[in-house]
């Protein structure tokens, strides 16, 4: 006898009865997602602060906190960063949002792999996100790519400069890792 998988699409996801879980959609496979450490809620809250005035209070956008992103409908794909920027007029009452966020931040657990973390950020540009961050807390580093192909590496002692789509807009790495 074989066995069927089920493929899961947005509307799916959309239904699913709360389980107390978080999820996400990665072509039509559902993937369950661990609750979050100490250090990760850590620096989220840190990145949310800092992020907040000079986004939101300044009315140039959203800075929104694991909010579901549809990447693609068919095979469906629902990611839901750690923390998103959307910038300019951004509709908020909609279960999932349908365009990609400017900037994506990603906080890296330890056991997410180098290249499942790299997979994901190149999946967020591929689908027009203009800028992505992965922090990884263990190493106190970033690594930031952008929608030209650009990639660095940032380490306590630099800063993330986000000014090409915020205004004045640059946070020192250190102050992510307090």
């Amino acid at each position: 006898m074989a066995t069927v998988i089920k493929t899961w699409t947005v509307q799916d996801l959309l239904v699913m009865p709360d389980d107390g879980r978080r999820h996400e959609l990665v072509k039509g496979e559902l993937i369950e997602m661990p609750p979050v450490g100490e250090a990760h809620g850590d620096i989220a809250g840190e990145i949310v602060a800092l992020l907040h005035g000079p986004i939101t209070r300044a009315g140039l956008g959203r800075v929104r906190v694991e909010t579901g992103v549809i990447i693609s409908r068919d095979p469906a794909t629902v990611l839901a960063p750690d923390i998103s920027v959307a910038l300019g007029t951004v509709p908020s009452l909609q279960a999932f949002s349908k365009r990609p966020p400017h900037i994506v931040f990603e906080v890296v657990s330890p056991s997410d792999r180098p290249t499942a973390v790299h997979e994901k950020l190149q999946t967020y540009l591929e689908a027009g996100v203009e800028m992505v961050v992965a922090v990884w807390p263990g190493r106190r580093k970033l690594t930031v790519g952008t929608s030209d192909g650009e990639w660095l590496l940032l380490t306590s002692e630099d800063t993330l400069d986000l000014t090409t789509l915020v205004p004045d807009l640059t946070i020192p790495v250190s102050a992510l890792f307090r």
